[in-house]
């Protein structure tokens, strides 16, 4: 009997141990931008915990025409909320959920955008099958395409965010090509940019291999991505 009591006790203190409230839900609600109404439906809205062990956790939620949509449970913690349309990641947020704060309102933008331009590569007459890939460095988020036989390129359909860009080509044992002039991160907001690039193979000096932010072979994030 004295061995249940004092188990029974413990386990009150464990729950009970200097007053720690126990986790209360918030409801969580935010918009989708950048869609029609008719679009806008066909989407839904996934909050996922970045914690790997809480990603049983993972709610779902369905957009209305307005582009408003709820989380109407959920507990405190660090969360990525993320748009979905066809299995492919459109946009994403990351959210934290605070014990006794007021949750916050999320905006996903899932207008898109587009680059394109020409390519010449510094010496040579032909500019053909030259792989063009942008990464999202936050995201991993990755888009590619391959120029025609003029050095032109486009890709479109692009989630707005910062890019890195990156050429290869594919004539010739996928050489990394660099730009000679400095480039800087491209940002896309919904909207078409237009780029032009002289290239160049590294240098021989460089290490000629393909930088880590490519996230491997995916040309999109997929729901099941786990949050970086």
């Amino acid at each position: 009997m004295f061995w249940l009591l004092f188990a029974v006790g413990g386990l009150e203190s464990h729950l009970l141990r200097a007053g720690e409230p126990i986790d209360a839900v918030l409801e969580v609600q935010g918009v989708v931008k950048g869609a029609s109404s008719e679009e806008v439906t066909k989407l839904f809205v996934f909050i996922v915990p970045v914690e790997p062990a809480r990603l049983y956790e993972m709610k779902v939620a369905s957009v209305a025409k307005d582009g408003n949509f709820a989380f109407p449970s959920v507990p405190p913690g660090s969360y990525e909320v993320r748009a979905i349309k066809d299995s492919n990641v459109i946009a994403r947020r990351r959210v934290t959920i605070r014990q006794g704060e007021e949750a916050p309102k999320i905006e996903l933008d899932v207008a898109t955008g587009s680059i394109k331009g020409k390519l010449s590569i510094s010496g040579a007459a032909k500019t053909a099958k030259i792989r063009i890939i942008i990464v999202d460095s936050t995201t991993r988020i990755s888009y590619r395409c391959t120029s025609t036989s003029d050095g032109t390129y486009e890709i479109s359909q692009i989630v707005s965010g910062d890019y890195k860009i990156i050429f290869l080509d594919l004539s010739n044992r996928n050489i990394l090509l660099v730009p000679t002039a400095p480039v800087r991160d491209i940002e896309v907001l919904g909207s078409e940019i237009s780029r032009n690039y002289e290239l160049s193979p590294i240098p021989a000096t460089q290490p000629a291999t393909l930088p880590a932010t490519l996230g491997g072979e995916r040309d999109r994030s997929t729901l099941f991505t786990p949050a970086n």
